[in-house]
């Protein structure tokens, strides 16, 4: 009887543990939808070789801006387009990443489309009234071998304007 009663009290006070795991996806998915649209962005890129990684505190001064990358989505034109900007006394070896595209009004993904070169453009899904989200990710590297990754959870998010026919 005392192993129950023990039982009892160790799950009741594990109980508020497990309820915020359990009401998590829900919360997240609850702050994606009330986020503002965002359709376009520029992402900084660092020389990730000026950052000393086994420093406490990063010195603001001592990182360089190597690029920096401009998204851009067009609701009208459905496509989101991306250019690679990069800084004086760094030139351009390759940019290479994903853009990952959800349908937030109906919950479908579109897969991960692969994005490389320093600009192009994808084709958005068109739902007219759909709420979409496009997350992004990529490196990009100079050619005297600097650069770094765009940090995680840079994102797109639009509502679309046309529907194609």
């Amino acid at each position: 009887m005392k192993k129950i009663i023990s039982l009892i009290v160790i799950l009741l006070l594990m109980t508020p543990f497990f309820g915020n795991i359990v009401n998590a996806e829900e919360i997240n998915q609850q702050d994606i939808n009330d986020l503002p649209n965002i359709e376009s962005f520029t992402v900084p890129i660092y020389d990730n070789s000026s950052i000393n990684l086994n420093s406490t505190t990063i010195q603001a001064k001592s990182v360089k801006k190597v690029a920096d990358i401009n998204f851009n989505v067009n609701s009208a034109t459905t496509r989101i387009s991306y250019t690679v900007v990069m800084k004086p006394g760094y030139n351009f070896q390759s940019f290479k990443g994903n853009i990952r595209i959800t349908d937030l009004t109906s919950g479908l993904g579109y897969g991960n489309t692969g994005i490389s070169g320093i600009k192009g453009s994808i084709a958005a899904p068109t739902l007219k009234g759909h709420i979409f989200r496009a997350t992004v990710s990529g490196t990009v590297i100079t050619t005297t071998g600097v650069g770094n990754t765009i940090p995680s959870g840079a994102y797109l998010k639009w509502e679309s304007k046309t529907t194609l026919k």
